[in-house]
């Protein structure tokens, strides 16, 4: 019988749990190149885009595409540089995803487009810009985050 528990795969001496977080010594050993990847379990080069000069590996929740009408597309390529405006309709959309109650007017802080790599004088022009292309409605208050209202409908 004693031997039968020893050969049992189930016995709790035969169980363990892997470690979901990565080992010390692996961590310090990855240097400033690499971040860790929860869905591989390892440690993977960081993304960093030379052309814009924004390191993008804090960006890891997965937001991988943006589907906008059509009209929104050739509104935005009518600009000069549309780059900016771009960038901020991307953020506008990722925030609305991500609320579960998609709520829209949406309140768009200078913090959430820091991982774009848009300051708030940036911000305020793309507005503008997305404001007189009758893209979205912009309601600002003094001291405040401008609201920001897609004018077209969006898939819950």
């Amino acid at each position: 019988m004693n031997t039968s528990l020893k050969t049992d795969p189930f016995h709790p001496d035969h169980l363990q749990i892997e470690p979901v977080t990565p080992p010390v010594e692996n961590s310090e050993a990855c240097g400033p190149t690499q971040i860790w990847d929860r869905k591989t379990q390892q440690f993977v080069p960081a993304i960093h885009d030379p052309l814009s000069g924004v390191d993008r590996s804090a960006d890891k929740a997965g937001f991988e595409y943006c589907g906008f009408p059509r009209w929104v597309m050739d509104r935005l390529l009518s600009l000069n540089n549309p780059k900016t405006a771009l960038a901020v309709l991307v953020c506008l959309y990722e925030i609305y995803f991500r609320d579960l109650e998609h709520r829209n007017p949406i309140k768009l802080t200078t913090f959430k487009l820091k991982k774009y790599g848009i300051s708030k004088d940036q911000k305020a022009r793309a507005l503008k810009n997305l404001e007189r292309l009758k893209i979205v409605s912009v309601e600002r208050k003094p001291r405040k985050n401008p609201e920001v209202l897609f004018r077209w409908l969006l898939p819950r």
